[in-house]
């Protein structure tokens, strides 16, 4: 196999049940709130679960991407900001665009250990 190729943690097995807080004043396109993750943003349709965090380069490398993926509308786009400063993560989201449906925040790292995070992104 490839040594570089890393396996995910989940393969199998139901995602974490955990309620993330949203990010402190981040609001939408129409201006609403962007609410935090639960455990019910991610039944009943496809949705990609991305961690993310403004402070992780290959993030930004990747967030065309993810853009393009949330314009598609073929799946739900939801995010989990990384052991990040809200401000940051805002003005990373105000620059870049926000392609997320819902975004937790995950400050202290618990989160990504539940979902067996090796790192960001992912």
């Amino acid at each position: 196999g490839d040594p570089s190729r890393v396996p995910s943690a989940l393969i199998g097995r139901p995602a974490p049940a955990m309620v993330l807080p949203a990010l402190e004043n981040l609001r939408g396109a129409d201006g609403a709130p962007v609410p935090g993750l639960s455990p019910e943003d991610l039944k009943g349709r496809v949705t990609v679960v991305n961690v993310w965090a403004s402070w992780c380069g290959p993030c930004r490398v990747e967030h065309p991407q993810l853009i393009d993926l949330a314009k598609e509308g073929a799946i739900r786009l939801v995010g989990i900001n990384y052991k990040d400063q809200a401000e940051n993560a805002r003005r990373f989201l105000g620059a870049l665009g926000n392609p997320y449906a819902a975004v937790g925040v995950d400050t202290n790292g618990r989160a990504a250990i539940e979902w067996g995070v090796y790192g960001v992104p992912e």
